[in-house]
C-alpha cells in the first residue's frame, strides 16, 4: 500500500470517528463506503468487506433503502473477489430487487452488470461442468443491462448512458473470450474502447487495454498483447493503482515469456514483487516465478558453455530448461529445449525410459499450447516404444484420453482411449492402475452429456474394485504440468481481470 493511500485511509478513519461522536450515521455510512473502495483498490478485499458491511448496517439503521441497496452491491463485489459466490449473488440480487422496487433504472442497470460480472467470475474460476450455464446467465444479465441503457436515453445524461453501455460491451467481450470465440470478444472490447476513449473515461480505457492484451495472449499474438499492456501502463502512470499495475505487469511478463524474452519478463516480475510484497500470499508466489525466470537465464548461459562431449550434463540442463519454461508458460522455449534434449538423447542411444520421459514432456507442452495433433504425435511414439509393456501403455492411453478431452473431441474417441487403458491395466494385473483409469473415466462421464449408462457401469466397477482391493496404492495421475520442484514455482493468479500466470497458465 502506497504512503498516500495509507494517509488517505487514516484521514477517513479520523472522519469516521468524528461522525460516530456526532451520531451522524448517514455520514459514517458514506465514509465506510469510501474506506471499502480504498481497500478494494489495494487488493485487501477482507478489509473492504468489513467496511461495506458497516455501510450496509448504517444505511439500514437510518432507513436509506437506496444506500442499503448500493451497500449490498458493494458487499457482493467483495464476496465475489473472495470466491464466496453464493453470498455475493444473494447480496447482488437484493440490490437488483430494491432498485427495481424504487424504479431507479440507472441502479437497475448497475445491478444487472454486477450480477453478470459475478456469474462471469464464477465461470472463469468455478467448476468446468458449470461454465456454460454460468456464461449464459452472465450474457443474459449483460444483454438486459444494454436494454436498460436504451430506456435511459433522454432521461439520463448521454455521457452516463455511453459509459454504462461501454462496460456492458466490455463484459460481453469477456463472456465470448471464455467461450473461446476470440473474434466476437475482440469486436465487443473494441466497441467499448471506442466509446470510453471518446468519453475520456481513463478507468475503463485501462480495463479495455488490459482485457484486449489478455485476449491477444490467448489468441497467440503476444507481440500485440505487449502493445496493449504498454497502453494500459501509460494510463496508470497518470493515475497510479498498485493492484492494477501488478495485474498488468503480471500479464506483460506472461507475454514476454511467450516471446522468450526472459530479461523483460524478469523486469516485470521484479516490479510485481515490489508492488505485492504486502499482499498476503501474493508476493511469495510471484517470488517463485521470478526465481524460476532467473534460473532459466542462468541455465541458458550454462548450456551455451557446456561442450557437446559432456552429454549427460547437457541433457540435464536441457531438461531443467524445458521444465522451467513449461511451468512458466514459456511454451515455445520449452518445446525448443525438449526437442534439443530428445535429439541428443536419440543420437546417444538413450534407454526407452529416458526417451519416454521426453516424449511425455513434449506431448504435455503441445497440449498446453492446444497443439493437439503435435501432442498426439509424441503419444504415438510412446505407444510404439511400449508395445510389449502393458503397464506403461496403460499410462499412455490414459494421457491420450485426457488429450482428447482437452481437445473436446467426440465421446467415442475419449471412451476408446480409456477402454484401451483399462485393457492394459487388466493385462498388467495392476488393480491400482485399473481403479485409477476407471476413476478418470467416471469423472469424464459425470461432466459429459449423455453418459449416464457408462457412468453407472464405472461407478459399479470402482466400487467392486475397491471392495476387492481396499489397500491398493492408486498412482497419481499424470497431469499436463510436470510435478513442481525447487525449480518450479506455483500457479500465480491476479486479483483484477481473470489473469493467471501459469505459473503462468489460464482462464
Amino acid at each position: 500500500m502506497s504512503a498516500s493511500l495509507k494517509q488517505e485511509i487514516e484521514e477517513l478513519k479520523k472522519r469516521r470517528k468524528k461522525a460516530q461522536n456526532e451520531a451522524d450515521l448517514l455520514e459514517e455510512a458514506k465514509i465506510c463506503n469510501q474506506l471499502g473502495d480504498l481497500f478494494s483498490q489495494c487488493g485487501d478485499h477482507r478489509q473492504a468487506l468489513h467496511h461495506h458491511q458497516c455501510e450496509l448496517s448504517l444505511s439500514e439503521a437510518v432507513g436509506d433503502r437506496l444506500g442499503a441497496a448500493v451497500a449490498h452491491r458493494r458487499v457482493g463485489e467483495c464476496e465475489c473477489e473472495l470466491g464466496n459466490y453464493e453470498s455475493a449473488l444473494s447480496h447482488q440480487e437484493e440490490h437488483l430487487r430494491v432498485a427495481e422496487e424504487l424504479g431507479d433504472q440507472p441502479e437497475v442497470q448497475r445491478a444487472l452488470t454486477t450480477l453478470g460480472r459475478t456469474y462471469l467470475h464464477q465461470a472463469d474460476r468455478g467448476k468446468v461442468d458449470e461454465t456454460d450455464q454460468l456464461l449464459r446467465k452472465a450474457g443474459t444479465a449483460f444483454l438486459k443491462s444494454l436494454d436498460v441503457c436504451d430506456k435511459l436515453v433522454g432521461s439520463v445524461p448521454e455521457r452516463e448512458v455511453l459509459s454504462m453501455r461501454s462496460r456492458s460491451y466490455l463484459n460481453l467481450g469477456l463472456v465470448y473470450e471464455i467461450r473461446g470465440d476470440y473474434k466476437s470478444a475482440r469486436e465487443f472490447m473494441q466497441k467499448a474502447l471506442g466509446i470510453v476513449k471518446e468519453l475520456g473515461d481513463t478507468d475503463t480505457v485501462f480495463r479495455c487495454h488490459l482485457d484486449l492484451g489478455s485476449l491477444r495472449l490467448k489468441d497467440h499474438h503476444p507481440t500485440e498483447a505487449v502493445s496493449c499492456f504498454h497502453e494500459a501502463l501509460a494510463i496508470l502512470k497518470k493515475k497510479p493503482n498498485p493492484q492494477q499495475m501488478a495485474d498488468t505487469l503480471r500479464e506483460m511478463a506472461k507475454a514476454h515469456l511467450l516471446l522468450s524474452d526472459f530479461e523483460a519478463a524478469k523486469d516485470c516480475l521484479k516490479k510485481v514483487c515490489k508492488l505485492t510484497r504486502n499482499v498476503q500470499g501474493e508476493g511469495e508466489t510471484v517470488g517463485y516465478s521470478l526465481r524460476a525466470v532467473r534460473k532459466v537465464i542462468k541455465y541458458r548461459e550454462e548450456v551455451e558453455e557446456v561442450g557437446m562431449d559432456r552429454v549427460n550434463e547437457r541433457l540435464q540442463l536441457l531438461e531443467k530448461l524445458g521444465d522451467l519454461c513449461s511451468n512458466l508458460g514459456a511454451y515455445p522455449s520449452a518445446i525448443l529445449y525438449y526437442e534439443q534434449q530428445l535429439s541428443l538423447a536419440e543420437a546417444h542411444g538413450a534407454e526407452p525410459e529416458a526417451l519416454s520421459k521426453v516424449y511425455y514432456s513434449l506431448a504435455s507442452t503441445h497440449t498446453d499450447c492446444r497443439q493437439f495433433s503435435e501432442a498426439m504425435t509424441y503419444h504415438e511414439k510412446e505407444l510404439k516404444l511400449w508395445e510389449r509393456r502393458p503397464l506403461e501403455l496403460c499410462s499412455t492411453w490414459s494421457n491420450i484420453a485426457r488429450l482428447h478431452e482437452a481437445a473436446r473431441r467426440g465421446k467415442s474417441q475419449v471412451q476408446e482411449a480409456y477402454h484401451k487403458a483399462i485393457e492394459c491395466a487388466r493385462e498388467a494385473n495392476s488393480p491400482a492402475d485399473l481403479i485409477a483409469v476407471y476413476q478418470s473415466l467416471l469423472s469424464y462421464c459425470r461432466s459429459a452429456p449423455g453418459m449416464k449408462a457408462e457412468r453407472r457401469v464405472c461407478e459399479q466397477e470402482v466400487a467392486s474394485l475397491l471392495r476387492l482391493h481396499p489397500h491398493s496404492d492408486i498412482p497419481a495421475q499424470d497431469t499436463d504440468t510436470p510435478s513442481l520442484s525447487e525449480d518450479s514455482p506455483t500457479t500465480l493468479s491476479s486479483g483484477g481481470h481473470y489473469l493467471v500466470i501459469n505459473l503462468l497458465t489460464n482462464t
